[in-house]
């Protein structure tokens, strides 16, 4: 009887857990960038995951889909911070480039985001993050790959 309360009590503490990871005050994000069939896509991200798969020709499509923060924010702060990164998302486009930077706030080690990218087949990726996993699929281009922590998929 012990170890059913007990399976209890841990299966409800996990679903909680699971559910304040899950909400999310920032909405889905998505944009297309004209680039030709040659691309070049460079990400530099503080913590969170990126995936980069092929998609159609002569686009990246950048999505973001998660963005969250740590247990040490608070709910109105992660509010806040996840209004300015809605706004302020670091991506610049200039003919077949796409560069995505790091997000610049005081709360950048506090905040994680996710992004899901398609480009085009022979597209050069540099990505770079101190935290999260990468993942390369079906690109042909060279990739230079870099996390200070998290795991490498190609």
């Amino acid at each position: 009887m012990k170890n059913h309360k007990l399976i209890y009590g841990l299966s409800l503490i996990f679903a909680l857990f699971s559910l304040a990871l899950a909400s999310n005050p920032l909405e889905k994000f998505e944009k297309t960038y004209k680039t030709g069939k040659t691309a070049i896509l460079e990400v530099s991200n503080s913590s969170g995951d990126v995936s980069v798969k092929r998609g159609g020709n002569e686009v990246i499509v950048v999505g973001l889909i998660r963005a969250g923060h740590s247990w040490k924010m608070s709910t109105s702060r992660a509010e806040e911070v996840a209004k300015y990164v809605k706004e302020n998302l670091p991506i610049s486009h200039s003919g077949n480039e796409v560069i995505i930077n790091k997000i610049a706030s005081e709360d950048s080690r506090v905040v994680y985001i996710d992004y899901e990218i398609t480009v085009p087949r022979n597209t050069r990726v540099s990505i770079s993050t101190g935290s999260g996993d990468l993942e390369v699929v079906a690109v042909s281009g060279p990739a230079d790959l870099s996390t200070g922590s998290g795991d490498v998929f190609i």
